[in-house]
């Protein structure tokens, strides 16, 4: 979370909006915080707001801060790359990078569909965290390579799969058609 922040002051050519962006990845960051600790094994007693962090609702609005904060981003980077008049090496970098952010918000689609619905899911090795193989499937299903982390039985696991292949499709679709439409348009002038 800090990388992207610092990545966008120092490469961001929209300044609009920046400080509110600042100010709610600070707060993502306290939310991922108190989820980490709340998650902690060592603590024997546990206050009654760090039971709340583990509650699966807590998820659900860990997800949607994260799917605001990441949909902004993605909005921002969009534009930005539509502003570009020509295929540069900072459009092609800059489309790969919005690529990754749905791989990152498609982990945190799994981990809290983890959360909600652990059975959702099998073969979660107990000796690796759950988290890093979720988002690890999550690159599987957005490039369309797929898992076989995800039950077959539990429908919840399947649709967030589901989910994460026809973003990651639409994105690459809708990217590489206005590449392509930059480049012909500069070979025909």
């Amino acid at each position: 979370m800090a990388y992207v922040l610092v990545c966008m002051s120092r490469f961001s050519n929209i300044k609009k909006g920046r400080r509110f962006l600042y100010i709610f990845g600070i707060a993502i960051m306290a939310v991922e915080l108190l989820g980490i600790v709340s998650r902690m094994h060592f603590f024997k007693l546990h206050p009654g707001w760090l039971e709340l962090a583990v509650h699966p609702g807590f998820s659900v609005f860990y997800f949607c801060l994260w799917l605001i904060f990441f949909g902004i981003l993605l909005i921002r980077l969009v534009n930005g790359l539509i502003k570009e008049p020509f295929v540069t090496t900072s459009v092609i970098m800059g489309a790969g990078a919005g690529y990754l952010l749905l791989g990152l918000l498609g982990g945190v689609l799994l981990n809290t569909l983890y959360d909600i619905q652990p059975l959702a899911f099998t073969n979660i090795s107990p000796d690796i965290d759950p988290s890093a193989m979720l988002t690890l499937a999550a690159f599987g299903f957005l490039t369309s390579l797929g898992s076989n982390i995800v039950n077959q039985q539990v429908l919840l696991g399947q649709v967030g799969a589901l989910s994460i292949t026809l973003v990651g499709q639409l994105y690459v679709a809708i990217v590489i058609a206005m590449v392509l439409g930059r480049f012909h348009h500069r070979r025909s002038n």
